[in-house]
């Protein structure tokens, strides 16, 4: 799929701003965490870890990791990653983790599901309802108050908006972290995604995958998401929030998926 000259243009920009000059580049990632080594690695204070995180090997032997930002539920993209993949195949830099393992399997025998509302799900709804019980509490307090004594209207207000920040708080907690989130089911000739609020599944069929890996990124403060995330046939970019899906069972759903002929890995 050639690219448009805009995404070409962001593309360009986006390295240029990373500092990586494709002519160097002697090959890169994707999918894989970035961990420094000390000597040879740009910047070599930090890992990056999560969505979005490339690996650029320079033909001097150096390396530079960069991660683009806003890959939360693939919304809010100025530069899609999947851009950037497609931009340096077409100059012939080797994608160097993505392999193609041995087809052994042409469909599954049988039909597996990985579906369970875990013990880190129920502890995000009790505090999300904790959050906005305690909001909406602060908010009519406040309200009342401005209303009884109108000569602290000022007090009141700002009271009420932080009221109005933990009921924002708590809504996102209890749709981003519970409801927004898949289960998996592995059907004989498709993978499926599903989610409770929604009526249609999300299908892929096994050979339109090329490249899946199981991941996590930041939530809220320390807490972690385990993510799902792809690139399709035609080299397009998918992830999703996979709670539902028990992290043990990562490592047994990376390995039926490489024994259909998809290049999985865990990267949790």
């Amino acid at each position: 799929m050639a690219l448009t000259e805009e995404e070409t243009y962001k593309v360009e920009r986006w390295l240029k701003r990373k500092h990586v000059n494709v002519e160097e580049v002697a090959g890169f990632t994707f999918m894989q965490y970035y961990k420094p080594r000390p000597s040879k690695c740009k910047p070599y204070w930090r890992c990056l870890y999560g969505l979005g995180v490339f690996i650029f090997t320079l033909k001097s032997g150096f390396v530079r990791g960069a991660q683009l930002q806003g890959m939360w539920l693939n919304m809010g993209l100025r530069l899609n990653p999947a851009w950037i993949v497609q931009y340096l195949l077409a100059r012939k830099i080797p994608f160097t983790n993505y392999e193609t393992p041995l087809k052994q399997l042409d469909r599954l025998s049988s039909i597996r599901t990985y579906d369970e509302f875990s013990k880190k799900m129920r502890s995000r709804r009790r505090w999300g309802i904790f959050e906005l019980l305690f909001g909406l509490f602060i908010f009519f307090g406040a309200c009342w108050v401005i209303f009884a004594t109108p000569h602290v209207w000022l007090a009141g207000l700002l009271v009420s908006l932080i009221g109005i920040a933990h009921v924002g708080l708590s809504l996102s907690t209890l749709y981003q972290g519970i409801s927004c989130q898949y289960a998996l089911k592995l059907e004989p000739q498709e993978m499926v995604l599903l989610r409770p609020d929604e009526d249609e599944p999300v299908k892929f069929a096994y050979s339109d995958l090329r490249k899946v890996n199981f991941t996590s990124a930041p939530f809220v403060g320390h807490e972690f998401i385990s993510f799902i995330e792809f690139l399709d046939a035609d080299l397009a970019y998918h992830c999703y929030p996979i709670e539902r899906v028990p992290v043990k069972k990562f490592d047994e759903i990376v390995l039926i998926l490489r024994q259909l002929g998809i290049d999985a890995t865990n990267s949790f």
